[in-house]
């Protein structure tokens, strides 16, 4: 995951698509945009908060990125999953570009569910951006002000579909992809499916499923 991150930061295309999709243009904060019969300019809400989850390195990056681009104060709560991945990017931005307004744009803290302070802080966002388990998103949910935009991202609810049914399907082809998918990251990603829906020969994929399985766990 580092190798990619390092690749993902670094690629403007993937940048560029992102702010021409989300905002349709790469410089709808840079000038105003005619749009029909106005023109428009997008602006930062002010601080956003990051609730990360830990599942993956990737993951957060993702999130946090988004809130440097659109030129947000980012305030970013490390999961305890996996509290590193995060905190040494902000320390790597500090260290490489410490006078840039994207390194001051990032405060990366950790604190326990519900705790005091961490619930003051949530109270200060503009917008916020949450991730994780359906209970981990209600209760920082309660914490933000009644007004503030919130994107969540979870609970996750991956499923595979397979059809057995179709000309020229393959039993032992899906059996190897749908084991290699189920054990990717090990459960621990959202792509990773939690279930099986099969149109077919159930039982027949589920035998082939448990050789493929012990195939590419101990590959």
């Amino acid at each position: 995951d580092y190798a990619g991150i390092g690749g993902y930061l670094t690629s403007r295309a993937d940048h560029y698509q992102l702010l021409r999709s989300e905002l349709g243009s790469v410089h709808a904060m840079d000038e105003w945009q005619r749009n029909e019969s106005v023109r428009q300019l997008a602006v930062p809400r002010g601080t956003a908060f990051h609730s990360l989850v830990g599942n993956i390195p990737v993951a957060g990056l993702y999130s946090v990125l988004r809130g440097l681009i659109t030129r947000n104060a980012n305030l970013i709560k490390l999961p305890s999953r996996d509290p590193l991945s995060v905190y040494l990017f902000a320390r790597t931005a500090i260290e490489v570009a410490g006078d840039s307004p994207l390194a001051a744009g990032i405060s990366a803290l950790y604190w326990p569910r519900e705790h005091e302070v961490g619930n003051r802080l949530i109270g200060l966002a503009d917008t916020a951006c949450l991730w994780g388990s359906g209970e981990a998103i209600s209760q920082v949910r309660s914490a933000l002000r009644p007004n503030v935009p919130c994107v969540t991202f979870g609970p996750r609810r991956s499923c595979a579909v397979i059809d057995l049914t179709m000309a020229g399907a393959d039993l032992d082809d899906a059996a190897r992809r749908l084991a290699i998918e189920v054990s990717f990251y090990n459960q621990a990603a959202c792509l990773s499916p939690l279930r099986a829906y099969v149109l077919g020969d159930a039982a027949a994929l589920q035998e082939r499923l448990a050789l493929a399985m012990h195939e590419v766990t101990n590959a």
